[in-house]
């Protein structure tokens, strides 16, 4: 029988042991605390196979990051395997305070902290700062853009970044980096958990699916605004944040204005505490905005020879989106229709400088392309340009009740 045997520590504590059939793929677990902050799962939830595979692939770099293979270099291996990863790092991936490891195993144990985190774009910390190198495109300038903009609307919890040319070298290229604060460090008891963790722990396998799964019956059978609402009472329910909708409303309204294509459930975060409290994470990861990482369906390269290489209308529209929908203004449009409008930015708000320091980084082509499309997005959604800020976006304290686990 090949039975595998893991513990659970929370800050070094010992919190829950797993038991895994890796030949009938069941999993056994046993918690030794109530609240879900120390614990792989909710304690009401008897995970599937699926989900725990999915909590252990959480703790390990994504197969497709850019730079995997320097990785598991690093590590000492020929080859990606969760497991293989699991023990040589004991799970300690990421922003959690939480780590997994193989019971009984004799591996040692990695004595570097590894620099490539989740996502598929190299990550790495240096002297508290935290570096995001670009992978297909010009990542930085979307998110030193966004960054700039956010600074004259009415979100107050965002990441800033900055671009840092030729910060990182791989194969012997240089790659231009995004810098920000490493923003977890500002809550050193809580856990980050992305929505796609926490719902692969703290809800049902068919909640699951329906949420998650485009093609489930019940997003057939349902309209965009009662997938969003239900997992946004799932979300509310379970954390006490009563206004997780408005925030969520508030990033698809940034999206669409930045056009960023790759909102997934990866990042969008919230953090937990060990008193059951939470609180949604700054917004970050914008890096897929401005045709960053729009490839030519012709050619596959990055920025494409097909089409205009400034943004028009008909590519504007084009440019897929997700969590919930293909189209940015349908989320927009689905989200306002349950959380009213949320975003604000200033009309006054003038762009040209950073504008100018991109084309200083990126070269004036790539200036004018990002301010194609921000050209376009004023026109396209006026209604989120005001005189004066009149209100936040949303609430990000901490939720003031404790939630349901």
């Amino acid at each position: 029988m090949n039975i595998k045997e893991f513990n659970w520590y929370c800050k070094s504590e010992l919190t829950a042991k797993i038991i895994a059939d890796y030949d009938a793929h069941t999993v056994d677990v046993t918690n030794f605390k109530d609240d879900s902050y120390y614990l792989p799962f909710s304690p009401e939830i008897k995970p599937t196979w699926e989900q725990w595979q999915a909590v252990l692939q959480s703790h390990c770099p994504s197969k497709h990051n850019a730079f995997i293979q320097e990785t598991l270099k690093e590590l000492a291996l020929d080859h990606y395997d969760v497991l293989e990863i699991i023990k040589k790092t004991k799970g300690a991936m990421g922003h959690t305070n939480c780590t997994v490891e193989l019971a009984n195993d004799d591996m040692p144990a990695s004595d570097n902290r590894i620099s490539f985190w989740r996502g598929n774009q190299g990550k790495f910390c240096k002297s508290d700062r935290f570096y995001k190198a670009d992978e297909y495109g010009y990542e930085a300038a979307s998110e030193y853009l966004t960054s700039e903009i956010l600074r004259h609307s009415n979100c107050t919890d965002y990441v800033t970044y900055e671009m840092v040319p030729d910060h990182y070298h791989y194969q012997n290229v240089a790659r231009h980096c995004c810098e920000s604060e490493v923003f977890f460090d500002g809550y050193p008891e809580g856990n980050e958990i992305t929505l796609a963790e926490f719902m692969q722990t703290h809800s049902s396998p068919d909640d699951l699916k329906e949420l998650t799964d485009p093609n489930s019956k019940f997003r057939a059978r349902h309209t965009l605004s009662e997938t969003i609402s239900k997992l946004v009472d799932l979300i509310v329910t379970d954390t006490g944040l009563v206004d997780f909708g408005g925030y969520l409303t508030a990033v698809m309204e940034l999206d669409a204005l930045t056009r960023n294509d790759d909102r997934h459930y990866n990042n969008l975060s919230l953090i937990q505490f060990p008193n059951g409290l939470w609180k949604i994470t700054p917004i970050f990861d914008n890096g897929s905005g401005f045709g960053a990482r729009d490839k030519d369906p012709a050619s596959g390269g990055v920025y494409g020879t097909q089409g205009p290489w400034l943004f028009n209308e008909a590519r504007y529209y084009k440019i897929g989106v997700r969590p919930f929908s293909s189209s940015f203004e349908k989320q927009v449009k689905a989200c306002r229709s349950l959380y009213g409008p949320r975003l604000q930015i200033r009309n006054d708000i003038d762009l040209s400088p950073a504008f100018e320091r991109i084309a200083a980084v990126y070269g004036k082509p790539v200036a004018d392309r990002m301010e194609s499309v921000w050209t376009l997005s004023q026109k396209k959604h006026e209604d989120m340009f005001v005189p004066k800020i009149t209100r936040p976006a949303y609430s990000s304290e901490q939720s003031r009740v404790q939630g349901s686990l």
